[in-house]
């Protein structure tokens, strides 16, 4: 459903927040294998990955940010 989100609204940009950790790495991880602009962002990343991935979503390299 996500991706029929997206492809529908290619400029969207925003936050999609999963239920764990796992959820929130797993959908970030399979949408970025089918090529959208997505990262995640949840509490098992070290603060220096949580910075770049931040750093990303700000400068809108990433389309969309996953968060538990």
């Amino acid at each position: 459903m996500l991706k029929r989100i997206i492809d529908f609204n290619p400029g969207i940009y925003g936050i999609v927040f999963a239920r764990t950790k796992a959820d929130t790495q797993e959908i970030a991880e399979r949408l970025t294998r089918e090529g959208y602009d997505i990262d995640a962002i949840h509490g098992d990343l070290t603060q220096q990955q949580r910075d770049k991935v931040m750093g990303l979503f700000r400068d809108k390299s990433i389309q969309l940010l996953i968060r538990n």
